[in-house]
């Protein structure tokens, strides 16, 4: 990116770099914040305390993210403690976003709901919406009913979590709440979002 930049004759400075590096750790393109990170240190950028700031957090970001889908709950737990403990930085709504789908992913998902709850912000829907995977992947019913309540508050015209939780009670041969689920959705007219994923997105 900042090549491209560079291409077109304009000279990234500290605070383009700072705005730069969060996009990449949304986005999971370790390979540009690496090329980010190389452009800040040629030009001396690094030394900036935002600059330093938003490159560990991009690490951080991009290295739970890893984690999550390699499956090393150990490694991912110690990032996010370090990125704490030693460099200060508090977790945002998108590390633990991370750190649900990560602990979600290995079934632990009574400590995820702990985490979820323990939270000093208000969890969003991405959040939510990892806990709700995690159970389904491993069929925690109880849990799935109020990943989905949260849901319907966040993303109040979309049938998803409904569409899950339908899926769920199926499982537990539960016919009487898949019928009264159906039943709400087509009442409040809700809408399928195809093609999206709340863990993508994160």
């Amino acid at each position: 990116m900042p090549s491209l930049m560079m291409q077109s004759r304009v000279s990234p400075q500290a605070s383009t770099i700072s705005a730069l590096l969060p996009a990449s750790s949304i986005t999971v393109d370790l390979r540009a914040g690496k090329e980010i990170h190389g452009y800040s240190v040629a030009m001396g950028f690094e030394e900036d305390v935002y600059v330093r700031t938003t490159l560990i957090d991009m690490y951080a970001k991009c290295v739970l993210t890893a984690c999550s889908h390699a499956g090393m709950v150990d490694l991912g737990e110690g990032l996010f403690s370090m990125m704490q403990e030693k460099y200060g930085i508090v977790p945002r709504l998108e590390h633990y976003a991370c750190m649900v789908d990560l602990l979600g992913r290995a079934g632990k998902v009574d400590e995820v709901y702990g985490i979820v709850q323990r939270m000093p912000i208000e969890a969003d829907l991405f959040v939510w919406g990892a806990l709700l995977g995690a159970c389904r992947q491993h069929n925690c019913l109880d849990l799935a009913e109020i990943a989905t309540k949260r849901l319907a508050k966040l993303e109040p015209k979309s049938s998803g979590s409904s569409v899950v939780l339908s899926s769920l009670y199926g499982e537990y041969s539960r016919w009487e709440n898949v019928l009264k689920v159906k039943k709400t959705t087509k009442k409040k007219k809700l809408r399928s979002f195809t093609g999206c994923s709340w863990i993508q997105v994160v």
